[in-house]
């Protein structure tokens, strides 16, 4: 073994510019290999962790009920549809994929006032009330003082709220926690439990029970225009569509319109939709990063076999003395196909440890420097490139292919080369 290596070295030494050149063809191209494919999955990491800055959970959906478009039955369009008690519970009974349903009643009231502070809103002040679910299933409400509406809220109808941190500053502009503190919202007064960070562009909603502003308004809190859905198994669009298609289809029996009515009853996901949206992008962006990457590879294949191939041929000389030494033509060809192993698979390694060295400092340069991030509302950092980091299997194919290219680009002349007798490869210059 020892034998070999020091042959192996010493060949490789008599060579330099063509070990040079060898390895460098293979360790370049695994280098830009990882590189673009690590830059990629630093990429679509960055953009997934951006996925909560709105703060809807993957599982919730909105169910919305309009005016029909279609004549049905006897019945002219414009009928308005509306949804009850009983249409929830035929909807839980009927589509074990959604987990929870919840009636969705707003208001809107033109000022909010605390202790003579009074506010305005341009467009209206939102009303909405929910249940203590909410957070948890349909969107992040991030508490940073007090709690969120609770169970004990709604079964006692208490006039509680949970309001935005831009709108507790702006009713207490001298500082001081606004916990506990009596705030009006159009007629009506709450007692202020808890205090929310409003992040990007959403707009300003105070959150209460939802048996609260059904009893403030009764003839809007028996009949409903939107639901809330909770469906945390349906994960691709397809499945979404699917269900959004056989709930109107339940619906369209009991309130008797047409099932092909996409205007009286429809079903939206903007987590999902944007989630797809973004997994056609990333999938059409790994495909171009895979082919100028594979395309590089393949350019590294060709250098080392073209170099193998001008290296075989100026040993031929070699070949021819040492087969007439009596070395045995699987000796030659052994020696071959080891100096190739060594070189490609040490220049392959090389490059490998070289790309993952430096998508690392990129990373940790970026997260540290600031650069890789970019605060566009307070509460809201959009994050650039995150975590760089490539399948094990990405990086060990890769290697095997340029190490099996350059065993093959040194065996075929090389097991050419052995054939031709010692006394005529003895003649080669």
């Amino acid at each position: 073994m020892f034998h070999w290596y020091t042959e192996i070295s010493a060949s490789l030494m008599r060579n330099k510019l063509r070990t040079f050149l060898t390895g460098f063809a293979v360790g370049w191209g695994i280098l830009l290999l990882i590189l673009l494919l690590g830059t990629g999955t630093g990429l679509r990491h960055g953009l997934e962790a951006n996925s909560d800055a709105i703060g809807m959970r993957s599982g919730s959906s909105s169910l919305h009920c309009y005016e029909t478009r279609l004549p049905y039955a006897g019945y002219e369009r414009g009928r308005t549809i509306q949804l009850y008690d009983t249409d929830i519970q035929l909807l839980q009974r009927k589509f074990p994929e959604i987990e929870s349903i919840y009636p969705q009643l707003n208001k809107w009231v033109d000022n909010a006032s605390m202790e003579g502070e009074v506010i305005s809103a341009n467009f209206g002040l939102e009303l909405r009330a929910v249940f203590p679910e909410y957070d948890e299933e349909i969107q992040q409400v991030p508490i940073v003082e007090g709690r969120f509406i609770t169970v004990g809220d709604m079964k006692s109808r208490a006039r509680n709220v949970v309001i935005d941190d831009k709108t507790a500053r702006s009713l207490r502009p001298n500082g001081g926690s606004v916990l506990g503190k009596l705030i009006f919202l159009g007629p009506f007064s709450y007692t202020v439990v808890g205090v929310y960070r409003l992040s990007g562009s959403r707009n300003a909603v105070c959150y209460l029970p939802f048996t609260t502003m059904a009893a403030q308004f009764p003839d809007e809190g028996v009949a409903y225009s939107n639901l809330y859905l909770y469906c945390p198994s349906i994960t691709q669009e397809a499945d979404f569509e699917h269900l959004e298609q056989r709930v109107r289809q339940t619906l369209a029996l009991v309130k008797e319109f047409s099932p092909e009515d996409d205007w009286a009853v429809y079903m939206s996901n903007d987590t999902l939709s944007t989630s797809d949206m973004m997994g056609k992008i990333f999938f059409g962006l790994d495909v171009f990063l895979w082919f100028i990457g594979l395309s590089i590879l393949t350019i590294g294949v060709i250098g080392v076999s073209n170099i193998m191939l001008v290296s075989v041929q100026e040993r031929m000389r070699e070949f021819g003395i040492r087969k007439a030494l009596g070395a045995h033509p699987k000796h030659i060809i052994g020696m071959v196909l080891a100096e190739s192993v060594f070189v490609t698979l040490i220049s392959g390694l090389l490059g490998l440890i070289l790309a993952v060295a430096l998508l690392w400092g990129a990373d940790y340069y970026l997260a540290t420097s600031g650069i890789g991030s970019r605060q566009i509302f307070e509460g809201v950092t959009l994050i650039f490139f995150q975590n760089p980091v490539i399948p094990p299997w990405v990086a060990v194919t890769s290697l095997t292919v340029m190490v099996i290219s350059g065993v093959l680009a040194g065996y075929m002349p090389a097991r050419k080369a052995v054939r031709i007798p010692a006394i005529v490869a003895m003649r080669e210059q």
